[in-house]
C-alpha cells in the first residue's frame, strides 16, 4: 500500500506508546484510525490529540484478549467507518524480570492472552473482513526485538516466548495470505530508554490495581522530569519504520 489517505486503520494498544506512534504516523499520512485500548480514560487523550490532525477517529475499549470483546469492537469500528483496510494488532504486556519458574498461572493466561491470544483474535476477527471487501490491506503485528532472541541481561523469558510466537504467528500468515491483495508485516522494536516501572505492565486483581496506580503516578512525574522530546523522537522513527515496511510488502 502507498496511500494510505482515505483507508482505516484498527491499530490496539493505541492510548500511548508505540500504539500512539503508530497512530500519530497514521494520522499524518492521512488515515482514519480505530483507536483501540482497555485504558479508558488514555484512550480518550489520545483519540483527542489524534483529531487534530483533520482526519476521523474513534475510540474503542476493550480488551484484546477477550475474544467475543474483540468482536463487538470490529462491529463498531465498520459501523463507525465501514472497511477496515489496515490492522496494527500491537498491544502488548510484560511480567518483566521474572525466572519461569516463578510466573503463576494467573500471570501465563494474562500475557498469552494479551500477548498471543491478543493477536489471534485480530486475525481471526478482522483478516477475513478484510478479504470479503476485496480492497487492498495490511496487517502489521508488533512483536520485538525479543521475538528473535532472549537478552541475557533482561531476562524476560516469559515476554519472549510471547514474541516469538507473534514472529511465527506473522510468517504463517504471510504464508497463508500469499497471492492475495493484503500484506503482512512483523515490527520487532528494540527496548527504550524508559524507567522499567513504565514498561512492565500489571496483571489484574487488587495488587495489579495498587501497582498500577503507582505506576501511573511515578511516570507522570517522570514525563515532567525526563526529555519526553527523545521518546517521542524514538516512537516516530519506530513508526516511520514501520510505514515505510508497509510500501516495501506493498
Amino acid at each position: 500500500m502507498m496511500n494510505f489517505s482515505g483507508k482505516t486503520a484498527f491499530v490496539t494498544g493505541a492510548a500511548n506508546g508505540i500504539g500512539l506512534g503508530l497512530c500519530r504516523a497514521l494520522a499524518r499520512n492521512g488515515a482514519n484510525i480505530v483507536l483501540a485500548d482497555i485504558e479508558q480514560a488514555q484512550l480518550e487523550i489520545a483519540r483527542r490529540e489524534l483529531s487534530t490532525f483533520n482526519v476521523r477517529t474513534h475510540a474503542i475499549e476493550v480488551d484484546v484478549s477477550d475474544a467475543a470483546a474483540y468482536e463487538r469492537a470490529a462491529d463498531e469500528a465498520e459501523a463507525e467507518f465501514g472497511n477496515i483496510h489496515l490492522l496494527f494488532n500491537n498491544a502488548g504486556v510484560s511480567l518483566g524480570p521474572k525466572p519461569l519458574w516463578e510466573v503463576t498461572p494467573e500471570q501465563w493466561e494474562w500475557i498469552f492472552g494479551v500477548n498471543i491470544h491478543g493477536v489471534l483474535n485480530g486475525i481471526r476477527v478482522l483478516v477475513p473482513r478484510m478479504q470479503r471487501h476485496g480492497e487492498a490491506g495490511h496487517v502489521v503485528n508488533t512483536a520485538s526485538i525479543g521475538g528473535l532472541q532472549v537478552n541475557p541481561k533482561l531476562r524476560n523469558g516469559s515476554y519472549a516466548m510471547t514474541k516469538y510466537a507473534v514472529v511465527a504467528a506473522s510468517e504463517a500468515l504471510a504464508l497463508d495470505l500469499e497471492g492475495t491483495n493484503l500484506g503482512v508485516s512483523v515490527l520487532c522494536p528494540a527496548p527504550r530508554r524508559h524507567h522499567a516501572s513504565c514498561l512492565v505492565a500489571t496483571p489484574p486483581g487488587a495488587i495489579g490495581r495498587r501497582l498500577r496506580t503507582t505506576r501511573r503516578r511515578h511516570c507522570e512525574g517522570l514525563a515532567i522530569r525526563r526529555a519526553v522530546s527523545r521518546r517521542r523522537r524514538t516512537a516516530r522513527s519506530r513508526c516511520r519504520c514501520a510505514l515505510r515496511v508497509l510500501h516495501l510488502h506493498a
